[in-house]
């Protein structure tokens, strides 16, 4: 058996062979990229919608929004936006009935407003005022005459 040298094993090439070998390659390479790429920003894409939609359905608090229910002549979400000006008694007289007529009728507003109550004092307007803010202004008005004299 004779040995063959590796000159004698190797073949050349038709001219051109080599270069559309590489460019081949090279396009495969950027498919696989283009593809991975694509998928990855398809994957994100579903993710942030998935959690845009989730953010939508829930209010501020985290809980599930409240249903959509019609009491006293408004809606929950109208009662909602109503809450903190019922509860200050800072609504004219039509719209503190509806929301009162509203909070009667349904549960879940009422324990929202409820939890509101529990979390937030809101001073009545109408009343008087007690502790430091009620004195606060008191000197202020002798303070002022007492600056703008003249030495």
């Amino acid at each position: 058996m004779t040995e063959q040298s590796p000159n004698e094993l190797w073949k050349s090439c038709p001219t051109g062979t080599l270069e559309t070998m590489v460019r081949t390659g090279r396009r495969r390479r950027r498919i696989a990229l283009a593809t991975k790429t694509g998928s990855a920003a398809a994957a994100l894409l579903v993710v942030g919608l998935t959690v845009g939609l989730v953010a939508q359905q829930r209010n501020s608090s985290g809980k599930p929004p409240m249903p959509e229910m019609q009491y006293g002549g408004i809606s929950c979400s109208q009662c909602a936006s109503l809450m903190a000006g019922y509860q200050a008694k800072q609504l004219d007289t039509a719209a503190a009935q509806q929301v009162a007529a509203h909070l009667k009728q349904c549960g879940s507003c009422r324990q929202a407003f409820q939890q509101m109550n529990a979390t937030v004092h809101v001073p009545d307007r109408r009343s008087p005022q007690t502790g430091f803010l009620a004195h606060f202004g008191q000197g202020i008005p002798r303070r002022l005459a007492h600056a703008t004299q003249a030495p």
